[in-house]
């Protein structure tokens, strides 16, 4: 081994490369786990227009959530 200084700098980086990328959400999970949120708000908002049950839409709207109707009544 001619430098094993810069074979150790090398381990140390890939190790902290591979920490750092393993930690991190990639775009695509986060775009599936967004996606799955979605479509599950919108089953709960079907049910409770049928059942009359909003407990579940306080996950899907903020809590100042002010909606407005098509004809521009809030």
């Amino acid at each position: 081994m001619k430098h094993p200084a810069f074979c150790l700098l090398s381990c140390i980086c890939l190790v902290a490369t591979a920490h750092v990328l393993s930690s991190e959400p990639s775009p695509t999970d986060s775009y599936a786990e967004a996606r799955a949120h979605i479509i599950t708000c919108s089953h709960d908002w079907a049910e409770s227009v049928v059942t009359g049950n909003r407990e579940k839409l306080k996950v899907c709207f903020a809590d100042d959530f002010v909606g407005t109707s098509t004809s521009g009544n809030r």
